[in-house]
């Protein structure tokens, strides 16, 4: 007997309808909305009017054990407690040793073994449906795999969120295709796994030589035939089409070297939208990325072009730990190295961007509408300041050194120009003196009173009515501090 194993999303055998156009050449099927793609052996209308399809494509979707007896010409499908049998060119048919008359007949076409699979589909109680506008057989599951053993791996959890860039960036290749082969699992040392063919229709990013490519997934069928399924990795169904974000196998050792892994696991596998024809979506809901297939080279070239701006995840995690900042400053130092001191309301961020000059850091401008002026002479009334922190897609950088703002409050903020080598002399912006020393919030309207955002400071509050006697006090000290446009000023930034 020959056992054949599939992966674990539940798959149908399709119908075949009687249908009012015998000898259509085209019959499409979908299961549990996907279209399934058929790379040689296609379904036909035979002259019955039943939509007959290979019985490879029955096993593949089903999880079947098939078994071909060569003896009786008879196809044997089990699955779970059912079992049937289909004799090719009989109109008799089998269902738990049970006989059934067809009005039409298995057979073999072109070397190949077609079933009416109506017949088996509705002793495996499946729910069909015929589109005939579209020509499409729709298959709804309704089985019941309560008596197939199905075991985790053990790995749980969630897997790290990619964002586009991670995923265009990290990619070796990116193609589209369609599976065309699920091969035996097998393992790696202790990790089980499967190999899964897919025959590429278009190469995104990256060089393929052959015509296919093999994609390893941590899951698949065990000696025992138990399916061993690992949370954090996706399901591939024979027939599917996908867009796949693929690096090289470096992690477990793979004799193929046609072998690849998925970027971001679940996150790199990409299926046609239920709600269109030309999106591909992630159906696991890690990534947010919907993939138009005509925009999507253009798209890979704009995330490759901010990569070579944008650090490695190792540095996004770096700059999210590090410190950042000055020593501690007190009040009078920064009055005296602040170039501008002013009063106002935060009236929201613009989208962070990546910097285009020198360090690799994601920048956040956030937009103040100035009402009181205590120092210097900004630029404008509602002015920009830019902060090196921010969030693009799924990629967040934090530094806990940087005040957080929100919109509609009211600050007192002390500035400086940035006059560091990443400096743009074409933008408007002011930068913090002092990171989270450098902010004020309103805490006692009635006393007009601000609070510092950094807590840990000495005079952590300033009465307005009282600030510029203080400010003026501060400056006559000027002569004390150095300018912080000093390169050998001891206040660095």
């Amino acid at each position: 007997m020959k056992k054949i194993f599939f992966l674990f999303l539940l798959g149908i055998l399709i119908s075949g309808f009687a249908v009012s156009v015998p000898g259509q050449t085209e019959v499409k099927l979908k299961v549990n909305g996907v279209e399934v793609y058929f790379q040689d052996a296609k379904p036909f209308i035979d002259d019955n009017n039943r939509v007959m399809v290979p019985v490879r494509f029955v096993a593949e979707w089903m999880r079947a054990n098939v078994e071909w007896i060569e003896e009786s010409r008879t196809v044997s499908i089990a699955l779970n407690n059912s079992k049937i049998k289909f004799i090719i060119d009989s109109d008799e048919m089998t269902v738990n040793g049970q006989a059934k008359k067809m009005d039409t007949t298995a057979i073999v076409k072109h070397g190949r073994t077609y079933i009416p699979v109506r017949y088996c589909a509705e002793a495996l109680e499946s729910e069909i449906s015929w589109d005939e506008k579209g020509n499409t057989a729709n298959i709804k599951t309704n089985f019941d795999f309560a008596t197939k053993k199905i075991n985790s791996s053990g790995i749980f959890g969630e897997p790290s969120v990619f964002s586009k860039n991670d995923l265009v960036y990290q990619s070796d290749i990116i193609v589209r295709g369609v599976v065309d082969e699920i091969l035996p699992s097998k393992r790696y040392g202790s990790v089980l796994c499967t190999n899964c063919s897919i025959k590429i229709s278009d190469i995104y990013k990256g060089e393929v030589k052959e015509e296919k490519v093999l994609v390893l997934i941590q899951r698949g069928y065990d000696e025992n035939g138990i399916y061993i399924k690992d949370e954090l990795e996706p399901e591939f169904l024979y027939g599917e089409e996908v867009i796949l974000f693929l690096y090289k196998v470096k992690d477990i050792k793979v004799n193929d070297e046609n072998s690849y892994r998925l970027v971001g696991s679940m996150q790199g596998k990409y299926s046609p939208s239920d709600n269109s024809n030309n999106e591909f979506v992630n159906k696991y809901n890690w990534a947010k990325w919907t993939i138009k297939p005509n925009n999507f080279r253009d798209e890979i070239k704009d995330e490759l072009e901010k990569a070579k701006f944008r650090p490695t995840r190792e540095e996004i995690r770096q700059n999210n730990e590090k410190t950042v900042g000055p020593e501690r400053y007190s009040r009078t130092e920064l009055i005296n190295l602040a170039d501008v001191i002013v009063r106002g309301t935060v009236k929201g961020k613009l989208p962070s961007k990546w910097s285009i000059d020198g360090d690799k850091k994601l920048q956040t401008d956030i937009k103040l509408e100035i009402s009181e002026i205590f120092k210097g002479e900004p630029y404008g009334n509602s002015i920009l300041l830019r902060v090196d922190e921010g969030q693009d897609g799924d990629t967040v950088i934090d530094i806990e050194q940087y005040p957080d703002f929100k919109e509609g409050e009211e600050v007192i903020l002390f500035f400086s120009k940035d006059v560091s080598d990443q400096a743009n002399p074409n933008e408007n912006y002011y930068i913090l003196t002092g990171m989270s020393q450098a902010k004020y919030y309103l805490s006692d309207k009635s006393k007009g009173e601000f609070t510092c955002a950094d807590e840990t400071l000495n005079n952590p509050k300033i009465i307005v009515s009282e600030f510029k006697d203080e400010i003026k006090g501060a400056l006559e000290k000027i002569d004390l501090y150095p300018n912080i446009r000093d390169k050998n000023s001891p206040y660095k930034f």
